[in-house]
């Protein structure tokens, strides 16, 4: 689960459990005593900035700090968290390991689940003057620690990283940790003494979630707060993360310069109060950066807050206000996080798509396409891919008059162009790209032919993916659910590479989910093999032929009895317990037979063949049927070499057994003949014409014969 903090700077912050009166919602308080200037309870008579407190096992509690008064990390005891604290003559961290030995800032003591201790420090890089952050591991809150021999979170490039902290939420037991990228230790000296002064250098604070050793990074970092320069001055620093008894989740960080009597203490106004002062923002009272601040605090809610907490965002004012900031005129940067916390509204919430057409619309949704801004296409992608289901948004005019479609079009391109390709990951805007394109096909099925350009594209980049296991995993599925729905079969031509590759997928899923009896998760493929089936790309088509059609070699054994990949593709049609797949996999063999029935039952065989036939109201003559048809040599029931099938000795039939089978074939024949599926004679009403049955004497006879009494 991600976190949204709520915002909450701080000057200088003493907490500590009290027993406070049950809280509305059952349980003990949690007092947070914020005070500033400091002065509250930890009488401490020495420089001890920076510092993190913690609880040991023996009762005691202990706080360590950034290097000062001779000591690399400080580290301080008192008996009662208000009490009196007292300097360790100590260092819990002697091995400077990757570091300089020097500045060694904000050193936080966590406990992990298996009873031992991490310690997360920033450390000074050599021969440089920015830092990284690093972890030690002790079995004893004292220490001594022992530093990882490298950094575990450094940025360089962007100024390295500060001020790290962890965090375990009590709700789920996740555990994370905030810190900040340090931009500011870039350029010139601000007033703060403390790098650059610049509007637009970014000093974000991130969050890491990880794993229960503490450092296992799970996912990417996410960034939760950047400063605002007209309110947080230079910098913003040393975050501290927390989570109310109500789930609201806080975030103690400091802003302007620590020499400032503005160092100061804030507070993250509710959903509501943001939602208002965005829905009464006058135009020059607010900037683009505090528009882009609010709007970055209600999409990072929107990942961690209940339901209840967000029933704002989720309301028809809510859709229109965030629809108001995203879809601008002109790109602005409060459009970017307006977008995704739209997004993230519609994710959670699928009242709030019922607002889409009547507090953004249509028009305003597709101008935004045109700008072709990749940094817009997984939240944008993803609001469209909601408008097709289930709400009243109809984009059928801007597909067809306004390019909606050919700006799909353009942002497929792009990403076969140029990348980067779809990967498994919810966060990947290609992939995105290509579930917008699959919904529209099929959401609009009347424009479905805007899309034609896109088809090369699709294939083009299915040919370049790799086949995973289980095969239609993503990525692959996202190649594969659009050729249903795209106009393939008007394509002319059609990449061979794109063939194989769908070759491939189609012997892996059948080998790995025929076994289940349904071939289910195969139809979007078996769909997508019938629409290249039907189209006039001939070249294409004979290569598929040349894979699914049975050869020569396939017929030793009856269709459908074999492990060739014809073979299994058959078998899959009569053992599936769908009957759409036996559907599609039949009508794709009749395509590929150029829809001529006697070629088809060839290829497959009548036994195969006669089900489809009957279900499509074709006809197949006697003539069509013999063995002379297309191969004499072949069983046209079975599909197999005559001289490969086996010699079964049968024992010989009794007269009254001869009759019984003539009786028998004579009634199946003539309820074949019934059905109309095909057009021939009884061979027992054919043989009886031309004198070919000999009446066999009746058992009666018999005895008459032996009185005397037979004629």
């Amino acid at each position: 689960m991600a976190i949204l903090p709520a915002l909450l700077g701080f000057l200088y912050l003493s907490v500590c459990t009290s027993s406070t009166p049950l809280s509305p919602r059952g349980g003990r308080s949690l007092s947070l005593n914020v005070v500033d200037n400091g002065g509250l309870g930890w009488r401490m008579p020495f420089d001890f900035p920076d510092p993190s407190v913690i609880r040991g096992r023996d009762g005691r509690w202990y706080a360590f700090a950034t290097e000062g008064n001779g000591r690399p990390v400080q580290v301080a005891y008192a008996d009662d968290c208000l009490g009196q604290w007292q300097l360790l003559d100590h260092n819990p961290l002697p091995d400077s390991s990757w570091t300089s030995g020097r500045n060694t800032w904000a050193p936080d003591v966590r406990e992990l689940n298996d009873g031992s201790y991490i310690m997360y420090f920033t450390g000074e890089v050599p021969n440089s003057h920015r830092h990284c952050i690093g972890i030690a591991r002790s079995w004893d809150i004292l220490g001594p620690y022992r530093p990882d021999p490298s950094p575990w979170i450094c940025p360089y490039d962007q100024g390295g990283a500060i001020d790290a902290s962890g965090f375990v939420d009590p709700g789920s037991g996740d555990r994370y940790v905030v810190y900040k990228v340090d931009g500011n230790s870039h350029g010139p000296p601000t007033p703060c003494g403390t790098g650059v002064d610049d509007p637009n250098m970014r000093t974000p604070i991130m969050l890491q979630r990880v794993g229960p050793d503490g450092s296992t990074k799970l996912g990417g970092p996410i960034e939760i707060l950047n400063r605002v320069p007209h309110l947080d001055g230079a910098l913003v620093e040393a975050p501290n993360l927390s989570r109310r008894r109500d789930g609201t989740y806080v975030l103690f960080y400091s802003s302007h310069c620590f020499q400032d009597p503005r160092y100061d203490v804030k507070t993250k106004a509710d959903i509501e109060r943001i939602l208002t002062k965005l829905d009464t923002a006058d135009e020059g009272k607010l900037g683009s950066a505090e528009l882009q601040q609010l709007l970055t605090q209600l999409h990072t809610s929107t990942r961690s807050l209940s339901e209840d907490t967000l029933q704002s965002l989720f309301s028809r004012r809510g859709v229109r206000i965030l629809g108001q900031y995203a879809f601008q005129d002109t790109a602005k940067p409060e459009h970017l996080p307006a977008l995704r916390c739209l997004n993230n509204v519609l994710v959670r919430s699928s009242q709030s798509r019922l607002f889409l057409s009547s507090e953004i619309g249509a028009n305003k949704i597709a101008s935004l396409f045109k700008r072709q801004d990749p940094e817009d296409d997984l939240a944008l992608s993803n609001i469209v891919i909601f408008s097709c289901h289930g709400n009243s948004l109809d984009l059928t005019e801007v597909l067809e008059k306004d390019g909606f479609a050919n700006d799909v079009n353009a942002m497929i391109a792009r990403y076969a162009k140029s990348g980067p390709f779809p990967t498994a990951e919810l966060t990947s805007p290609s992939a995105a790209s290509l579930r917008l394109l699959a919904s529209l096909a099929s959401r609009y099925e009347s424009q479905a032919h805007l899309f034609l350009d896109s088809v090369d594209h699709v294939l083009d980049m299915l040919a370049r993916v790799t086949v995973g296991s289980p095969p239609l995993e993503l990525p692959v599925s996202l190649f594969v659910n659009c050729l249903p729905v795209l106009p393939v079969q008007e394509k002319t031509k059609i990449s061979i590479e794109a063939i194989d590759k769908l070759v491939e997928i189609l012997k892996a899923s059948v080998a790995s989910y025929a076994a289940q009896e349904d071939g289910k998760e195969i139809l979007p493929l078996l769909f997508g093999l019938r629409r290249i089936a039907q189209s006039e790309a001939t070249e294409a088509k004979t290569h598929l032929k040349a894979s699914i059609i049975p050869t020569d070699e396939d017929r030793h054994e009856a269709l459908g009895k074999g492990q060739t990949l014809p073979h299994k593709i058959l078998n899959l049609s009569s053992e599936s317990v769908y009957p759409e797949v036996r559907e599609v996999i039949m009508s794709l063999f009749f395509e590929l037979s150029d829809k001529d029935p006697s070629l088809f039952v060839h290829n497959v065989g009548f036994g195969n063949a006669a089900g489809y036939l009957s279900s499509q109201g074709i006809e197949i003559s006697q003539k069509d049927l013999g063995a002379g048809a297309l191969n004499a040599h072949i069983n046209p029931i079975t599909g197999q070499r005559i001289d490969s099938e086996p010699n079964t000795i049968l024992p010989d039939m009794t007269d009254e057994e001869k009759e019984r089978e003539a009786e028998r074939l004579f009634v199946l024949f003539e309820r074949l003949r019934a059905t109309g599926i095909v057009d021939v004679e009884n061979p027992v009403v054919t043989a009886a014409r031309e004198g070919r049955i000999e009446e066999l004497p009746s058992s009666d006879d018999e005895g008459e014969k032996k009185d005397g009494k037979g004629k």
